[in-house]
C-alpha cells in the first residue's frame, strides 16, 4: 500500500429541476437550479411516460434506460461527450446538426417567451 490508492469511481443521475419565481406582473423574478439524485424506477418511469428526462437525447436517437446509461457512462466521458466523435462520419454529423437545430428553435422558443416578461 503505497498511500496513493484512488477510490473507486461512483456515478450517479441526477435529475435537475428549474424553479421558476414569477413576480405579480407575470415577470420572471428568480430561476433556481436543483440537483437530485434519481432512482432507477423513477427514471425509468420519466423516460417511458413522458421522454423528458433527457429533452436533447431524442433528437440523436439516444433512448438508453437508467441501467444502459449507467453501464456505458465510461464510453460517454471517453468519447461519445465529444464533438470530435460526432463528425467523424457523415450519419452522425447528421445528428448534430438536427441537435444545432432543435437547440437553436428550443433557444429562440425561450429567448421569446423571456423577452415578453421582461
Amino acid at each position: 500500500n503505497t498511500g496513493t490508492e484512488v477510490a473507486p469511481y461512483n456515478m450517479s443521475i441526477v435529475r435537475q429541476t428549474i424553479h421558476k419565481v414569477i413576480d405579480s406582473h407575470g415577470r420572471l423574478r428568480q430561476a433556481i437550479l436543483a440537483f437530485d439524485n434519481t432512482s432507477e424506477e423513477d427514471f425509468n418511469s420519466d423516460l417511458s411516460t413522458s421522454g423528458i428526462n433527457r429533452p436533447f437525447a431524442e433528437t440523436l436517437g439516444d433512448t438508453r434506460n437508467y441501467q444502459e446509461l449507467f453501464d456505458t457512462h465510461k464510453i460517454d466521458m471517453q468519447f461519445r461527450g465529444k464533438l470530435s466523435y460526432w463528425r467523424r462520419s457523415a450519419p452522425l454529423r447528421l445528428k448534430l446538426d438536427s441537435l444545432a437545430l432543435v437547440m437553436a428553435e428550443e433557444f429562440q422558443k425561450n429567448r421569446d417567451v423571456l423577452c415578453s416578461v421582461l
